[in-house]
């Protein structure tokens, strides 16, 4: 028995293609990855990388030159015309934050002067002060390279410290 040598690669699909691109592959019989995350606004998902997906397949064993055909699906990521593997940690990151974002918090009241901690993204594990919090986002003064800097963050990626 052969063992399953499939890795992750990654499409490149046309502009508000990626669901699309994704069904299609899934009927072709491919397995996806669509990174998404809900919008703060509508409430629909959206891509957490617009015009990306990923796929996983045996480069020797599946139809992967199929995908090219495929609508939606602008090309596969490669050099020197080889398709590019994407390491199934990387991939496992990219579910780890999804969850993280995901997830559900609590809604705490955050009041002007409350110092917070940001929890996710560039600026997780830095402290801020609140200037103004909305029921989405608060406004947030932090130290930055010995600077106060402005900040707007989502409500949910802050919490009370």
């Amino acid at each position: 028995m052969r063992p399953d040598l499939r890795q992750w690669y990654c499409i490149w699909a046309h502009p508000q293609y990626e669901f699309i691109a994704e069904q299609l592959l899934i009927d072709k019989g491919f397995t996806t990855f669509l990174p998404t995350v809900k919008s703060a606004l509508s409430g629909a998902s959206k891509p957490l990388f617009p015009r990306y997906l990923f796929t996983r397949f045996d480069m020797d064993v599946d139809p992967w030159r199929t995908i090219y055909r495929t609508v939606g699906v602008r090309t596969v990521l490669s050099a020197d015309d080889k398709p590019l593997a994407i390491p199934d940690p990387a991939i496992d990151r990219i579910k780890a934050v999804i969850q993280e974002l995901t997830a559900p918090r609590e809604q705490v009241i955050i009041r002007k002067g409350a110092k917070v901690e940001i929890l996710i993204g560039l600026y997780k594990g830095r402290h801020g002060i609140c200037q103004w919090s909305s029921r989405r986002k608060i406004g947030l003064l932090m130290e930055l390279l010995n600077q106060d800097v402005q900040l707007i963050v989502e409500r949910h990626n802050v919490e009370l410290v």
